[in-house]
């Protein structure tokens, strides 16, 4: 009980959403001749309270991430296992060489999973940088994969694309090139609705493979009530999806 309460309880954000609905609810009791003026307040408020509850953003999280199964086995007929690039950190002061964040390396996981399953694929990793003179991100993907046993010569890179969309496009051409027709597609279960959109839009045949899913049966926070950070920045990321998938089905991307 004592874990729970220092853990959940005495954070920041809990705090602060208790104090700021306790001076809220004074000023409601109290400055009744400016209740109007006071919604300015109380509705943002009462927004980010929302948001800020794991039970709900559990939900929301669950919307895009259910939407496939996680593959166990790759099929006999897949040509090529393509894993989209998320975030990385360029060497920079104590960082000495590039390093992938939390999710672009789930995905290479995944992807040498696939990769060590019968015959070995051509691994096809996407995803670009503004500046050609410094090392992109697939570059970074690339010497992850070789330093965990996948052959240089089974990895294809597309380092022109900085979006899904463009990570679709660019990674078509190259599918193309090397004559590769059906593909397994890894990226965050989160991310995945878009991407595969954004890939069969371009006539890709695609086999959807999830990675890195967070709303699971055995995630607690479906059941956590009380204001979290994490619940914002799921929620945060949820609504990236949800706009993103509104806009390129505008610009008809998917």
């Amino acid at each position: 009980m004592y874990t729970y309460f220092v853990w959940h309880v005495l954070q920041p954000l809990p705090i602060f959403m208790l104090l700021t609905g306790i001076a809220i609810a004074w000023l409601w009791f109290r400055r009744r001749e400016t209740r109007t003026r006071l919604l300015a307040v109380t509705i943002p408020y009462l927004v980010v309270l929302m948001i800020s509850i794991p039970a709900l953003a559990y939900q929301l999280r669950g919307s895009l991430e259910w939407r496939h199964d996680s593959v166990k086995e790759r099929p006999a007929d897949v040509d090529a296992i393509v894993v989209l690039s998320g975030g990385f950190y360029q060497a920079d002061g104590p960082r000495t060489a590039p390093e992938l964040d939390e999710d672009t390396q789930s995905r290479c996981l995944r992807g040498l999973e696939l990769y060590r399953q019968g015959k070995p694929r051509p691994i096809l990793v996407s995803g670009g940088e503004a500046s050609s003179l410094r090392p992109t991100c697939a570059d970074t993907m690339r010497d992850f994969l070789v330093k965990w046993g996948a052959s240089p010569s089974d990895i294809l890179l597309e380092k022109q694309s900085r979006t899904t969309y463009e990570n679709a496009v660019e990674s078509r051409k190259l599918l193309e090139q090397n004559h590769l027709k059906k593909i397994i597609l890894v990226t965050s279960a989160l991310h995945l609705p878009r991407s595969v959109a954004c890939f069969r839009k371009q006539g890709i045949n695609v086999l959807p493979c999830p990675c890195q899913f967070r709303a699971t049966p055995e995630d607690t926070s479906r059941y956590g009530f009380l204001p979290s950070a994490g619940a914002i920045q799921d929620c945060q990321r949820v609504c990236h999806e949800w706009l993103g998938m509104a806009w390129y089905w505008f610009k008809g991307r998917i």
